[in-house]
Parts: structure tokens; sequence; C-alpha cells
């Protein structure tokens, strides 16, 4: 996103629909990395023998 801002022909703005359509895809792409990391700790805690704590 930062890159793209550098880039932008200041003349020639994203029209708003574009910028929030963006936006989202940013935001969705944030919530399935959380989901991930959520995902890894559920995954090492189910683990045989693992020491996490289960409080």
């Amino acid at each position: 996103m930062l890159a793209q801002m550098k880039n932008q022909d200041p003349t020639k703005p994203l029209d708003g629909q574009q910028y929030l359509g963006q936006l989202a895809q940013f935001s969705t792409l944030k919530s399935i990395q959380e989901l991930q990391v959520s995902f890894d700790k559920l995954a090492e805690e189910l683990k045989p023998g693992s020491t996490a704590s289960t409080g």
C-alpha cells in the first residue's frame, strides 16, 4: 500500500471506491494472518506431550 501511494500520480488519484476496495482487501489479509497465528497456537497446544498450560 505504501509503495502504491509513493508511486501514485497525484494528478490521477484513485477513486474512492477503488481505495475502499483496497482497504477491505488489506483488512481481510490482516484477519487471515491473525487467524493463522491462532491456528498455529492451537495446533501447538494440541500436540501430544505439549507443555502448554490449560488455563
